[in-house]
């Protein structure tokens, strides 16, 4: 039987992101994650049932939903950052708007401890961003600017967790 460690729940709010293209290394550390989720879908189906039996017959059993799992759907990450000098993530989407190669990128979300070690890891393989949003201006606020990048993936798991 495996042994099942009690632990408290980790915090979400200290975390990084890294993306490894090929030789390209681009890190980030962003105010949310959102979009981690690994997801199977249904295929549903009727057994059973049917046309009411012939006089004289006995009634068949009433239809049953049944269910099983189909594909694997994939995915899209949202990454929320404030606005800096850094290019890197404009770079990428980029280079993918003019057509290079982005299958076999990969993406690392590392959740941090207090302290700073790896507390959850999940990885992210064949990434590519789709889209990135500027963040909303406004003279009368002072807010920081965010901008907002979505990254679609093929597969996530979670690949590391410290207990």
């Amino acid at each position: 039987m495996a042994t099942r460690f009690n632990s408290d729940p980790y915090l979400s709010f200290k975390f990084e992101v890294d993306v490894r293209a090929g030789f390209i290394m681009l890190m980030g550390y962003f105010t949310e994650v959102s979009g981690i989720t690994s997801e199977i879908e249904v295929i549903e189906w009727k057994e059973g049932g049917g046309q009411p039996p012939p006089a004289g017959q006995p009634p068949k059993p009433p239809s049953q939903l049944k269910r099983m799992p189909g594909l694997f759907k994939p995915g899209e990450l949202t990454l929320k950052q404030g606005l800096t000098s850094d290019m890197g993530f404009w770079n990428w989407l980029n280079s993918v708007q003019s057509g290079q190669e982005v299958m076999g990128t990969s993406m690392t979300i590392t959740l941090r401890s207090p302290v700073g070690l790896s507390s959850v890891v999940w990885q992210a393989t064949n990434v590519w961003p789709s889209k990135i949003s500027g963040p909303s201006l406004n003279a009368s606020s002072s807010t920081v600017a965010i901008e907002e990048l979505t990254i679609q993936y093929e597969k996530i798991e979670r690949i590391f967790s410290l207990f």
